[in-house]
């Protein structure tokens, strides 16, 4: 097992390299390289994570449960997103929609909606349900701007959705927001 004290901090050096990078793991000390550049990021003692402990199964349960959306989430798409989030700022969730389309579309979420500015992706992927589930931003914006295999997991007992971003080097899991 490996220790971060700030997860989004060793995430965020991936977005120094492209997708041709090398990680290694050395002791207590990560590695990502590339032909031109380096980095090198300390890990912590599972020691001082110990009050933050969670438990391994409460990621095994995600498998469990049926994928409603299967689809490529590219940095293009991130950089996209997160780039109109800049020009919209009063737009705080990504949303994604399935229907008749998948759509990626930036959205207010919460009690005091004042926007009715939008912006949307409509992307090539089926999902096996109908459903709205939002990301906030805020999250998205930590994660590293590469390439991943999404997909979005749904608890029918919960009505709860899983994303998760899967690469060869990582998986993160986050939790999703219904939409209504």
């Amino acid at each position: 097992p490996i220790g971060f004290f700030k997860l989004s901090n060793f995430l965020n050096a991936f977005n120094l390299f492209g997708s041709e990078r090398e990680v290694k793991l050395d002791g207590n000390v990560i590695e990502i390289s590339d032909d031109s550049t380096s980095v090198k990021y300390l890990t912590t003692s599972l020691e001082v994570l110990e009050p933050y402990k969670f438990n391994k199964e409460q990621f095994d349960k995600n498998d469990t449960f049926p994928s409603v959306l299967e689809m490529k989430l590219t940095s293009d798409d991130i950089s996209k997103l997160k780039n109109a989030h800049s020009v919209f700022s009063e737009l705080d969730t990504a949303i994604i929609t399935c229907g008749e389309d998948t759509i990626i579309s930036l959205g207010q979420i919460g009690n005091f909606k004042t926007s009715s500015n939008s912006f949307k992706l409509i992307k090539d992927e089926e999902g096996t349900k109908n459903f709205s589930v939002g990301i906030p931003l805020d999250i998205l914006s930590k994660i590293p701007q590469i390439n991943y295999d999404l997909e979005i997991k749904y608890n029918e007992k919960r009505n709860a959705y899983r994303f998760i971003f899967k690469t060869p080097t990582f998986t993160l899991v986050v939790s999703g927001k219904n939409i209504e």
